[in-house]
């Protein structure tokens, strides 16, 4: 199903991309968008309040609700890791997910939540709809202890301009914040500069969704593709470091994934 930005469900879905939730939701997917200038202190330990999940009773929904999320994605003060909140589009269905990560600057998650899954929250699709019972507390208590550890912040959102009338439906994407530059374009070519000088220059392959065959017997000539756009992204220049929300078009027989956040240092 091809779906369109303007689809896009609320309230959470920064992860709910409508092409469908890279998707973005917000989707696919939902980040909040914090107005900190980013994490300035400069030793670890809480420098604010941590960041938190919640769930809005929404009784219109199959699923009862949805997650809202607050100060994510969110810097720790030695500017090591990156605290994420993932939630994906579930293509047709839209079904809420959560999953809690810690980055390093490498993009590796070194430690993950799952606060619930879409499979977990449909339930049995041969039985009425059961509203899921995440567990926010855990969630929450799960994200206090890594920002005792860490002390992490917001990270300021940056302002995304697209070549087209949509991100989804553009071929390149720029970001300026402050003396940090940022281009990407349809081929996941990414390029960084901090003060006019390039600190990353290259094509992100591992970003890009390879063709694929819509179904099983597909000809040759039959595949699926994906093409990537750039949704969000945050920026920390003090610490040399950035997040971006890839999001994925898709079509009635190729539905799109979810959804990805990456953590871009140098």
């Amino acid at each position: 199903m091809s779906l369109t930005p303007a689809a896009k469900p609320a309230p959470l879905a920064t992860m709910r991309i409508a092409l469908g939730s890279l998707l973005l939701a917000a989707a696919c997917g939902g980040a909040s968008h914090p107005t900190a200038i980013g994490n300035g202190a400069a030793g670890g330990g809480p420098v604010g309040p941590a960041p938190t999940v919640g769930w809005h009773t929404d009784d219109s929904t199959d699923w009862g609700g949805d997650f809202t999320v607050t100060g994510t994605p969110a810097l720790s003060a030695d500017g090591g890791s990156v605290l994420i909140a993932r939630q994906g589009e579930d293509g047709a269905r839209g079904a809420p997910n959560l999953a809690l990560e810690v980055r390093g600057r490498d993009d590796r998650a070194t430690a993950t939540r799952v606060v619930l899954t879409a499979d977990q929250a449909v339930g049995d699709e041969s039985q009425e709809p059961v509203a899921p019972k995440p567990d926010i507390d855990g969630a929450n208590a799960w994200i206090a202890a890594q920002h005792a550890k860490a002390g992490f912040a917001p990270i300021a959102v940056a302002e995304v301009t697209a070549d087209g009338e949509g991100f989804l439906d553009s071929s390149q994407w720029r970001v300026a914040a402050g003396a940090i530059g940022l281009t990407f374009d349809a081929s996941a070519h990414l390029v960084v500069t901090d003060g006019g000088k390039p600190v990353i220059d290259r094509t992100m392959d591992g970003w890009l969704v390879k063709p694929y065959a819509p179904y099983d017997g597909a000809g040759p000539d039959e595949f699926c593709d994906n093409p990537i756009a750039l949704r969000e992204a945050y920026v920390d220049a003090a610490h040399r470091v950035a997040v971006v929300l890839v999001a994925y078009r898709g079509t009635d027989t190729c539905w799109e994934p979810d959804s990805e956040y990456h953590v871009v240092a140098w």
